[in-house]
């Protein structure tokens, strides 16, 4: 992603991306960690941002990468929303959020963030990949969360393929039926969770959040 903020942006890329035609596109995420300079945070923040608007104006179907280092990006981004009502769906990638504790402080950010645009905001999270992962996202976000990985992928490409349970086992199936195999499984890994999340209380967000 740095790259693409080195080499330059703006008009040249919104065309490209324009002819390839998506349905939907989710802005650039610059990485937000807990361990970096606070001026960091905010740079990176920005350069997502950017993107985000660059796309928005050329006509793209983008929705915001929402990433915070702190709980005054987490006011900042809901005051954003409240003023941007056209916003109904943001993404946020925790993929690379091993902390638990960390981890926790996005999830109650996200719902904090939802609770300040003052409307009902559909996040998609890109990640989680085990069924009790897929469950707990779904049960802070709410059943109607978008959740995307790459795990068929990565188990297909290893000669394997996902489990009912979670673990992976070795197949001698073909790519296709591998990677087709533990789509399918992910697929009843986010189905189960959203069936399990349909059914419990609206999570609210303790505050202020703070990452101990």
């Amino acid at each position: 992603m740095e790259v693409l903020w080195t080499m330059g942006h703006g008009a040249a890329l919104t065309e490209e991306l324009s002819k390839a035609h998506f349905d939907l596109m989710v802005s650039p995420n610059f990485s937000v960690y807990a361990n970096q300079p606070r001026m960091t945070h905010l740079f990176r923040i920005r350069m997502s941002h950017i993107f985000y608007r660059e796309m928005l104006e050329a006509g793209l179907p983008v929705v915001p990468h929402i990433y915070f280092g702190a709980a005054e990006d987490i006011d900042r981004w809901g005051a954003w929303l409240a003023d941007s009502p056209a916003v109904t769906t943001a993404a946020c990638n925790i993929q690379t959020v091993t902390d638990a504790r960390f981890r926790m402080f996005v999830l109650e950010g996200l719902v904090r963030i939802r609770e300040l645009a003052g409307r009902s905001i559909r996040f998609i999270i890109s990640g989680p990949s085990s069924p009790q992962r897929i469950r707990h996202v779904m049960s802070m976000l709410g059943p109607d969360t978008i959740i995307t990985n790459a795990k068929p992928h990565q188990t297909a490409a290893k000669h394997r393929v996902l489990t009912r349970d979670g673990t992976q086992s070795f197949s001698k199936l073909c790519y296709g039926e591998r990677l087709r195999w533990s789509v399918d499984t992910m697929a009843a890994f986010v189905s189960a969770a959203k069936q399990r999340a349909s059914t419990a209380s609206t999570v609210t967000s303790t505050w202020p959040l703070r990452v101990t």
